[in-house]
């Protein structure tokens, strides 16, 4: 009888003449010791299902960042290494909703408390924001101890309210205010019966973009399973806009405005937040057959740069006239009007992901996910808005009284909040 010896010598030899089932030395990609897989038998689902033949164990740590290891050249990740990722998702998250004030009425004479609130008061937005993320990089050894990767995203929501009186003005539109020189809740009229006729639309819009680059080191690998310590730099960008545009006809034969005359009014604020920083956390993977569940959980803190800009004007077109501009609007007038208006305070930004993933391919992935991110010390267009008007500085006029809406000298912060589901695909190289 043969022995068992002899047996083992004759397939080893018979092995090394077979193609692909390992290369020759100085080419260790599917070798037995470099990507842990002993002939087709050990690949199946296109994952490592057994490493304990080339002696890695159950918890193996990789030669990663902090050089801990069990064997010097084991790193048994995948029966195909992967030596560069790109995934590509599309982002259905909410945001925050934003607080801005009244900003449209009906009913009454426009004038609050007695008048309807039509748009503003309260929380607008917050819903739906489409997007789009793109997340790339390449490792550089096979055994996936050290890598970099950028990633990019990006989404941007709005909410709009458009208010259109009849033509005889008969449904009161008015764009509502506090009247410092009254003392008293005022109004500035769009439409009204018998006066003038026209309508409004409010608009708000927020767009967030973030990019990042990042290096990305093994702390835990083993049979199914990896944690890897993730941190770079992260640069994020939230604008958030506000406008409320009116435009009105005098439909009054009898008004001191000849019928005819055309009112257009405009209010406009916009926030920007712009943040550097760095950004340091965790991201691990499951996998299981062709399934795989990752997670990432990480931290930015840095600075973040405010910015507001203020604009309004009037425009007054009479009948065969050239129009009269004025700068103002109702909100926005020359007492808090410009661009000039930034600060820099300290901001953080915690982020939490999870996404399911199942492999078509060796090299494809698909995904589904969910994020959650937060942002602190931002300031919105809404919150920095002064209701308080001087009525004297209308149309040009000399300021007489007090200075109100108030020069802008500080930014009303709050934080801001996204969250939704990703779904997407994964290439593997």
């Amino acid at each position: 009888m043969i022995s068992r010896i002899t047996l083992f010598t004759a397939a080893v030899a018979l092995l090394g003449l077979v193609p692909g089932r390992v290369q020759a030395q100085g080419s260790p990609q599917y070798s037995t010791v470099s990507a842990g897989c002993l002939g087709d038998q050990a690949c199946a689902d296109a994952r490592c299902t057994s490493c304990a033949d080339v002696g890695c164990a159950d918890g193996w740590l990789s030669p990663g960042l902090f050089g801990r290891q069990h064997h010097p050249n084991c790193c048994c990740p995948l029966c195909h290494p992967r030596h560069a990722w790109a995934s590509f998702d599309a982002l259905m998250w909410w945001g925050k909703g934003r607080t801005v004030p009244p900003l449209v009425t009906s009913g009454a004479n426009g004038a609050l408390p007695d008048a309807t609130i039509a748009f503003g008061g309260g929380t607008v937005g917050g819903g739906m924001a489409p997007g789009a993320r793109a997340d790339f990089g390449f490792w550089f050894d096979e055994c996936e101890t050290l890598g970099m990767g950028a990633k990019v995203w990006g989404l941007h929501g709005d909410s709009e309210g458009s208010y259109l009186s009849s033509p005889d003005g008969s449904t009161v539109l008015a764009r509502p205010f506090y009247n410092i020189v009254l003392d008293q809740e005022d109004s500035f009229l769009v439409s009204s019966p018998g006066l003038i006729a026209g309508g409004v639309t409010a608009d708000t819009s927020s767009s967030v973009l973030s990019a990042e680059a990042y290096l990305r080191s093994s702390v835990l690998a083993g049979r199914g399973y990896n944690l890897d310590l993730v941190g770079g730099y992260h640069f994020l960008r939230l604008d958030d806009d506000l406008s409320v545009f009116s435009s009105s006809v005098s439909i009054d034969p009898a008004g001191a405005v000849a019928i005819g005359t055309l009112i257009d009014v405009l209010d406009e604020f916009g926030a920007k937040n712009e943040f550097h920083g760095g950004t340091v956390g965790l991201s691990g993977e499951i996998r299981h057959g062709k399934w795989t569940v990752s997670g990432l959980a990480k931290f930015s803190v840095g600075n973040m740069h405010q910015s507001l800009h203020i604009n309004g004007s009037q425009v007054i077109t009479a009948p065969s006239d050239v129009p009269a501009v004025w700068p103002g609007g109702i909100l926005a007038q020359p007492t808090n009007m410009g661009s000039s208006y930034s600060r820099d305070v300290t901001a953080w930004i915690p982020e939490f992901s999870i996404t399911a993933g199942y492999d078509v391919r060796n090299w494809l992935r698909l995904t589904a996910g969910y994020n959650f991110l937060w942002i602190s010390n931002v300031a919105l267009s809404g919150d920095q808005v002064d209701r308080v008007v001087n009525t004297t500085q209308f149309h040009g006029n000399p300021l007489i009284g007090e200075a109100r809406p108030a020069a802008f000298d500080d930014f009303n912060n709050t934080e801001y909040w996204l969250h939704g589901l990703t779904l997407g695909l994964t290439i593997l190289y």
